[in-house]
């Protein structure tokens, strides 16, 4: 069986097709795709002292992508603190308190913006404000 150049440039490329339908996966990650938001309480990230200082938990180690800091800040912006006002504290091991605990992957942030967003909002309920002096 003889190939021309022609024909093997139509088999290359239907079989490359192919091929490169069979790789895709569905990302892992939709920022805004369907879903139950995890289940996390605001008293596990935030910590107001009676001074107006907020300690906030980072759920996610630093790795160079500034997760450390971006996730906090949608926690403070929600709570509408000055980033002056804020300190970070590197949260413990422990999924159930904190949700998906993880670094890599380019995925904290479509993953985390929601929930960390939905923990700074109830943090403005009063029962973590400190009881006043």
């Amino acid at each position: 069986m003889r190939v021309d150049r022609r024909s093997f440039l139509q088999l290359s490329a239907v079989a490359g097709g192919g091929f490169a339908l069979g790789l895709y996966t569905r990302p892992l990650a939709l920022a805004q795709g369907p879903g139950k938001p995890p289940d996390l309480t605001p008293q596990a990230f935030i910590q107001i002292a009676p001074d107006g200082i907020v300690t906030i938990m980072a759920r996610a180690s630093e790795t160079g992508q500034g997760m450390r800091n971006m996730l906090p800040m949608l926690i403070a912006e929600e709570l509408d603190v000055e980033w002056k006002n804020v300190r970070i504290q590197q949260a413990e091991l422990n999924e159930k308190k904190y949700g998906a605990q993880f670094s890599g992957g380019s995925a904290n942030t479509p993953e985390g913006w929601d929930p960390m967003r939905r923990v700074g909002a109830a943090g403005r309920e009063p029962e973590l404000r400190p009881e006043e002096a």
